[in-house]
């Protein structure tokens, strides 16, 4: 049976599931990497969570049936950070990597704690459990380049939508908002 080009190379591509907030990318990677693919592919950062409504959607996303991905982790990598100045000991002052205001948290007890120590390259990146990790929704803070275990899928932030205006303009133009139109003589 001969499968279209397209659905061939859809088969190595990785799988997405995109919500209002929130992208899952299937790539098992590290943090660092996670960051590089959502704003080169999204122009997004990682995941920042705002409220405990986000924070249960995340947690809906990073799911651990992972497909054929390999390995499957019961995580995914969000965008806090700690990495200008390390506060291994305060669970406030953590930064999201979209430079938004930190101003919900959700730490699993105990975190976090920067288990290598702050005088190593230790957890200054961070991960949600998934809902069927028995911690699942609370956080983790985990090192960035994925030393260890800690290389996962990950939560990229949703781009911004542009959603047409809920009320007609009273004196629309031929060309809408961001389009061009050539036009061209006909003889």
């Amino acid at each position: 049976m001969f499968l279209p080009a397209v659905v061939i190379i859809s088969l190595f591509l990785p799988w997405t599931i995109l919500c209002d907030k929130y992208i899952l990318v299937s790539n098992v990677t590290t943090v660092d990497n996670g960051e590089k693919y959502c704003n080169a592919h999204y122009n997004t950062s990682l995941a920042s969570i705002h409220s405990e409504s986000d924070n249960t959607e995340a947690k809906r996303l990073c799911v651990s049936d992972c497909g054929n991905s390999t390995p499957c982790k019961k995580a995914c990598s969000i965008g806090a950070n700690d990495k200008q100045k390390e506060r291994w000991s305060n669970k406030t002052g953590w930064v999201w990597n979209d430079e938004s205001l930190f101003n919900y948290t959700n730490w699993k007890d105990g975190e976090p704690n920067d288990w290598h120590g702050p005088d190593r390259d230790g957890e200054d990146c961070s991960l949600i459990w998934s809902r069927d990790h028995s911690d699942g929704g609370t956080w983790n803070d985990c090192p960035c380049d994925g030393s260890g275990k800690y290389e996962q899928r990950f939560l990229c932030n949703a781009p911004p939508t542009t959603s047409p205006t809920s009320t007609p303009t009273n004196d629309p133009s031929i060309n809408p908002t961001g389009t061009t139109t050539e036009y061209s003589a006909i003889y």
